[in-house]
This record gives C-alpha cells, structure tokens and sequence, in this order.
C-alpha cells in the first residue's frame, strides 16, 4: 500500500451548508473503501474563495484526505470519482 493525498473542493453554498460538504466527504469515503483502501486521516481546510464560478459558485470547502492505496487501485478510484 502506499499514501496518496485527495484534495476534493466541496460544495460550500449558504443553502446547503455544511450538509452538503458531510455528503460528499461520504462519497469520497464510500469510494475509497470500495476499492480496499484506507483514510488515514482529514484535514478540512475550511471554506476557500474560488479563482473563477464554477457552477455559479464562487466559494467551496477544501478537504485533503490521505489515503492508503495499492498502486493499482489509483485508477478505479479516479474513475469512480
């Protein structure tokens, strides 16, 4: 196994709060194990000012998540995510 960081940027609209962000840290999560792999830890870096909208949002959550991978598995998570 080796350590790999997945930095994700979540949704961090004013409707959806921080509901939206646990939704998509789950998907993150869900798809990690599906490929046996591992969380060693997460760092939520808060809320960050995006450089341009992306789907008319300018602001979003940045997650690092570093994960314990086979060098093999890369590929199917990147495909899942």
């Amino acid at each position: 196994m080796r350590d790999y960081e997945l930095a994700v940027l979540l949704s961090a609209s004013p409707a959806g709060g921080s509901k939206d962000s646990k939704n998509g840290a789950n998907v993150v999560t869900e798809a990690v194990k599906k490929v046996d792999g591992q969380i060693v830890k997460t760092d939520e870096r808060g809320a960050k000012t995006l450089a341009y909208p992306i789907r008319k949002t300018t602001e979003a959550s940045l997650v690092v998540f570093h994960v314990a991978l086979a060098a093999d598995s890369v590929g199917q998570l990147d495909h899942s995510l």
